[in-house]
Order: structure tokens, then C-alpha cells, then sequence
């Protein structure tokens, strides 16, 4: 199976969570920062789930037929195969992306690792077939990609708005974009030389 992979905007659509776990936390959790619209829903609801911040939900019960309604995605952590043989087949019914966790034949999208680092998101994923892998290369990804990546990411947006406004020929535009791409912009903020790359970014434009 081949997996067209995407970055969804989920700001203020209604993500269902069935089940509060751990592994219901975090998905919820990252559901949350997201901007997400969530709704949980499971009979034993812990602590930290009732603690979570944002636009939530909790609804203190089993599922039931009729909880995806309005969804635009919904993740289910729950290890009865009945629940998600009638979740999945509600998410069919009503056209609502759904993730299964450890069922990947009945998933639509696998959740990826990621590292993130302010607006970069690198994500890894093995299609649902070891995601234990995933982890792996995302600690190695972290060691690479450090916290100076966020500052990089805002210099560099900034940069791509001024060569817009300057340049509106999109050949040299393109040209510009990409030389800053390759400028050592990286290696300045983790000196701390963040006038400097400013300048060299500005010179460049």
C-alpha cells in the first residue's frame, strides 16, 4: 500500500478521541496544539486527561454509534476489537478520517514521529509496519535538528516575504530564495550571531 503523506489543518475541527489512556493523552495532547476542537470520550478518564489544556471534551462513558458525528478525524485507543470494528465502520459510514492504535488495516492515516522545532515539523513514518523505528530516527533527528532551527525557520520567512516584495520577476525570485537556502545561517545562530545573519540574509535579498 502506497500512503500519500500530508500536514493536516485541524484548527478548530472536532477531533474524536475514544479511550483516555496514556496513549489517548498524548494524541489528545498533540490534538490540542494543534488547534483541534477535542472530544474524549472512555468510561475511566485519568488525571492528566481531566488536566489537559484547551478547547476539550470529556464525555465519561463507553462509545457509542453516533459519537463521530460532526468529526472530521477521530483516533481510537482502545483494545476492544468489537469498539473498533464499530468505530471503523461509523468512520466509513460518515467519511471521517480515523487512526486505530496498533490496528493499522483499519486505519485511514498513521499518526508519524516527529521533531518539531517551532514551526519545522520533520515527521518519520513506516507506514504502520514498525513504528518502533519511527522512534529511533527521531531521536537521531533530534541530535541533528536542534532548538537554533526555530530561529532559522522565522529568519528565513521573514526573508521570503521581503524577496516577494522586492523581486517580482519569479525566476529571480526563485534564485534569490534559493541562495539564502544555502547561506550559513545555521551555523551563525548557534553562535549567537543573529545580527550578522540578519545582514548576511539582507545582502543576499
Amino acid at each position: 500500500m502506497k500512503l500519500y503523506p500530508i500536514n493536516l489543518n485541524i484548527k478548530d475541527k472536532l477531533c474524536v478521541v475514544i479511550g483516555a489512556g496514556d496513549v489517548s493523552y498524548r494524541k489528545a495532547k498533540s490534538l490540542l496544539e494543534a488547534g483541534g476542537n477535542v472530544k474524549i470520550i472512555s468510561p475511566d478518564i485519568s488525571e492528566s486527561t481531566k488536566n489537559l489544556d484547551g478547547n476539550v471534551e470529556l464525555i465519561n462513558r463507553e462509545y457509542k454509534e453516533g459519537d463521530l458525528e460532526g468529526a472530521f478525524i477521530a483516533i481510537a485507543a482502545t483494545d476492544d476489537a468489537d469498539v473498533n470494528t464499530k468505530i471503523a465502520g461509523e468512520a466509513e459510514e460518515k467519511g471521517v478520517l480515523l487512526n486505530i492504535v496498533d490496528k493499522p488495516e483499519l486505519c485511514h492515516f498513521y499518526v508519524p514521529s516527529i521533531v518539531k522545532r517551532g514551526n519545522l515539523v520533520v515527521s518519520i513514518s513506516t507506514s504502520g509496519k514498525f513504528p518502533a523505528l519511527s522512534k529511533k530516527l527521531r531521536k537521531d533527528l533530534e541530535k541533528n535538528f536542534g532548538t537554533e532551527y526555530e530561529k532559522y525557520l522565522e529568519l528565513l520567512a521573514d526573508a521570503r516575504d521581503k524577496v516577494i516584495s522586492k523581486h517580482a520577476d519569479l525566476d529571480k525570485r526563485k534564485l534569490v530564495l534559493k541562495t539564502i537556502a544555502e547561506l550559513p545561517i545555521v551555523e551563525l545562530i548557534e553562535k549567537g550571531d543573529i545580527e550578522q545573519a540578519k545582514g548576511l540574509i539582507n545582502s543576499c535579498i
